[in-house]
């Protein structure tokens, strides 16, 4: 079990331009092609002062729900490279709007994001902790029903 993944990406490959590329190309297959203007605005930094427009954030946010059905459906798990693992990278160098819109649409119940890092170990420790608590409830079950039937 290796702890760091290392990145898909080549050193002149960006994540997040990797991510704008395939949310284009399903924008263009669902007839809803983004400009070169749009493209730009899910590159920039995410940022209070200079939000996503609102046609720009539902019309993304829609081809993003559809890319990552699409992408559960076909199981391209084994793909580095696919829009949902392309997430883990996208974010490292900066909080770019479509991470933030991915984001969005993950939290909505509509993606699968997967746990990486602190994330993973976390869930890992608590599902280890629920299992001793459960160990040790059954354990104490039965020293209260051998005390209180006198079974030996």
């Amino acid at each position: 079990m290796t702890w760091n993944r290392k990145s898909p990406f080549a050193n002149n490959e960006d994540p997040v331009e990797h991510m704008v590329e395939l949310l284009s190309n399903e924008g263009e297959n669902a007839g809803t092609p983004f400009n070169a203007n749009e493209k730009q605005v899910l590159r920039r930094k995410a940022s209070n002062i200079e939000p996503v427009p609102e046609e720009l954030r539902r019309k993304s946010k829609a081809v993003i729900e559809q890319l990552l059905k699409r992408e559960q459906t076909a199981e391209t798990n084994n793909d580095p490279k696919t829009f949902n693992n392309c997430l883990e990278w996208a974010g490292e160098s900066g909080y770019p709007n479509i991470v933030a819109l991915t984001e969005e649409v993950v939290m909505s119940g509509t993606g699968i994001l997967r746990l990486h890092g602190r994330g993973w170990v976390k869930d890992k420790i608590q599902v280890i902790g629920c299992a001793l608590i459960v160990v040790l409830f059954m354990l104490l079950l039965v020293v209260v029903f051998s005390l209180i039937f006198r079974w030996k």
